[in-house]
């Protein structure tokens, strides 16, 4: 399950537009982390890592060089957020008073974008007063489309497989998604499937079972969507594997997984329509117990 609009993909640093009050209600309405960090005062390479030590509430065992910068950049599990809108007011100074420090920063925020693209973290970064040539910040953040899928992964026995929430521990889940625009229900299913579990199959193996569930949003979630969006409809697919199997976890997204008979699975899950779902199994798989 990803927070619709900027995607991965996109990571990168950007000059920011005009109205970053614009980019900031672009950042709430992903569910991304907003952070503006003021470069005005950082005339030194100590005075620029305090800086960012400071904005970004680095642990107090950050080391205070390059490299404990660009490791920190590279961790940030101690924000919440799926996702990070970082803005650099004042780069213009930092480039006249240090330019090699604020080249050095450069190529830190450059590594950092593309560490997370490669494991599907999304971290923007916006250079406001630049000094250098920069791409323009991208477009206003899509809003999430209300309509999701449940995709309940399960062995022919009935060994179910749960996933734990990254951003709610002891929170655990079947493979769910927000469909993206342009996609069928079927092709969401297998693209969140991929992206949580690393489980790839043809789309003959998903089973429709044309099931759908209303429910309201959690109002800390509903800025994600659109203005007055207030429930969402989730549509329910299985698929059968032929034993269980090891999983590969998307790191932001889920923390763990476990495979469980489908009574435990349905007392453990914390939706309640992946429960019911669960508790349908048996009967979609001819079991009726």
């Amino acid at each position: 399950m990803k927070p619709g609009g900027f995607s991965a993909q996109l990571n990168g640093i950007y000059r920011a537009p005009m109205d970053v009050g614009d980019l900031h209600a672009a950042a709430r309405n992903a569910g991304l982390c907003w952070c503006v960090i003021d470069l005005q005062h950082a005339r030194s390479k100590r005075a620029l890592l305090h800086t960012f030590a400071h904005a970004l509430a680095f642990p107090d065992t950050f080391g205070g060089n390059w490299d404990a910068l660009a490791d920190s950049l590279q961790d940030l599990s101690w924000l919440p957020e799926p996702g990070w809108i970082v803005v650099l007011h004042g780069a213009a100074d930092l480039a006249a008073a240090a330019p090699e420090d604020y080249a050095a920063l450069l190529e830190i925020l450059g590594t950092t974008a593309d560490y997370w693209q490669r494991r599907q973290g999304r971290i923007f970064i916006a250079l406001a007063d630049v000094a250098v040539s920069l791409p323009e910040f991208p477009g206003p953040v899509d809003y999430k489309i209300p309509v999701s899928v449940l995709v309940l992964v399960h062995t022919a026995d009935l060994q179910v497989l749960l996933l734990e929430r990254a951003d709610r521990p002891g929170f655990w889940q079947s493979v769910t998604g927000s469909q993206d625009p342009g996609e069928t229900l079927a092709q969401t299913a297998l693209r969140e499937l991929a992206e949580e579990t690393a489980i790839t199959t043809e789309p003959a193996a998903l089973i429709d079972w044309n099931r759908q569930n209303r429910y309201e949003i959690y109002p800390h979630w509903r800025s994600r969507y659109a203005p007055g969006i207030t429930h969402n409809t989730e549509h329910v697919f299985g698929l059968t594997l032929p034993a269980v199997r090891d999983i590969v976890l998307a790191p932001r997204e889920h923390v763990a997984y476990q495979w469980l008979p489908w009574p435990e699975a349905a007392d453990r899950v914390f939706s309640w329509t992946n429960a019911e779902a669960i508790r349908e199994l048996p009967l979609r798989m001819g079991r009726i117990e």
